[in-house]
């Protein structure tokens, strides 16, 4: 965080605090303070605001979403899924909530049918995201369907604003489906975009033998 930025929360907590011992239930100044606790990197008392915001009112769904977002950071995932669901039954094209229950399902192996669905319907509402084309990749991946997962994450690649992950993501399909000089290609570009990248660091070592 810079320091102006720093300088101007500091400067708004005082207010956001007197407002709230005020009006305690005040849902848009408890989300706000989520916020401000959020970037100064103290999830759980942004947490505990955006709790106090939905149960204030329960049709934020900004809230819904953002607590969703800190609770699935903070690996509670049961709890995140309960957050997101909550948001897309108030804004069903919130494609970011999609994306993320997919991306939990993955993760934890469970319910890979629910998952692809979750994660084609990001895709569908913003196709032009490259998380959400890895997301669905990554899901393809899990089910044993490689080539659909190549097909995604290529996809992926061709975005704006691809992060490091989407080519890692990549190489390991690729690797998987007997590619090894195409997967050392997209490992070497993880590790254009992030040189720190330790998976792809010891994948490309591998397919090197060494």
């Amino acid at each position: 965080m810079s320091e102006p930025t720093k300088v101007r929360f500091a400067g708004r907590l005082p207010v956001l605090d007197r407002a709230l011992t005020i009006q305690p239930t005040l849902a848009d100044a408890l989300e706000l303070r989520g916020d401000i606790q959020q970037a100064r990197r103290s999830p759980d008392k942004a947490l505990a605001d955006y709790s106090a915001a939905v149960l204030a009112q329960p049709d934020l769904v900004a809230a819904w979403l953002k607590q969703g977002i800190i609770q699935q950071q903070l690996g509670q995932y049961e709890e995140a899924k309960k957050s997101y669901l909550a948001a897309i039954k108030l804004n069903p094209k919130l494609s970011v909530a999609y994306n993320n229950l997919a991306w939990m399902k993955t993760e934890n192996r469970k319910n890979l049918e629910q998952a692809e669905v979750w994660a084609k319907k990001a895709v569908q509402l913003s196709p032009e995201i490259a998380d959400y084309h890895d997301t669905l990749g990554w899901v393809y991946r899990a089910r044993g369907n490689l080539k659909d997962a190549e097909l995604s994450l290529q996809r992926a690649t061709s975005l704006q604003h691809v992060p490091a992950s989407v080519f890692y993501h990549l190489g390991v399909v690729l690797q998987e489906m007997g590619k090894p000089q195409e997967a050392a290609v997209a490992f070497q570009k993880t590790l254009t975009l992030d040189k720190n990248y330790q998976a792809a660091q010891q994948a490309l070592q591998r397919l090197q033998g060494r």
